[in-house]
């Protein structure tokens, strides 16, 4: 999730990093595809995620123009390279499943409750963090020190 999708697609999960870390979740996700548009990841949980989608038999597709100097694909994942623009190729599957009958509103993800889960943390992750930091940095006797979590929000939110 780079910083300028995840405050402005509708289609991203709000924390959806801290969200994948829950053992729940974590636990209940085992992919057997991963469409990977653009590079690189920069998710840790998401690398998880595909090292064991491809190490279970699934599939690892990124879409990216190919650059030979760049390292696209830096833990060997990838068993399918779509060497595109993002907007080109997602441009071309939108009329792909329309000249099929495919109604748009008819693709649904297994992940769609995830993004609602998502916003309502949104509103009450910031606190979470707060107050859950406070808890971490009480003993302490430096007044400037922050935990990961609150750097990270900090960062989030420019």
């Amino acid at each position: 999730q780079g910083g300028s999708l995840r405050n402005g697609c509708s289609a991203v999960v709000p924390y959806g990093e801290h969200v994948l870390k829950h053992p729940a979740v974590a636990e209940g996700m085992k992919a057997d595809f991963v469409l990977q548009i653009g590079a690189p990841l920069i998710s840790s949980e998401i690398g998880k995620i595909v090292s064991e989608c491809v190490s279970g038999g699934g599939a690892h597709v990124l879409v990216h123009p190919h650059h030979p100097s760049e390292r696209a694909d830096p833990y060997f994942t990838v068993t399918h390279r779509v060497s595109s623009e993002a907007g080109t190729f997602l441009k071309a599957v939108q009329d792909r499943l329309e000249d099929t009958g495919l109604a748009k509103d008819t693709l649904m993800s297994d992940l769609a409750p995830l993004i609602l889960l998502g916003r309502a943390l949104g509103e009450k992750m910031p606190g979470i963090i707060h107050q859950a930091s406070s808890h971490i940095t009480q003993g302490c006797s430096e007044s400037s020190v922050l935990t990961e979590p609150q750097v990270v929000l900090a960062i989030s939110e420019v």
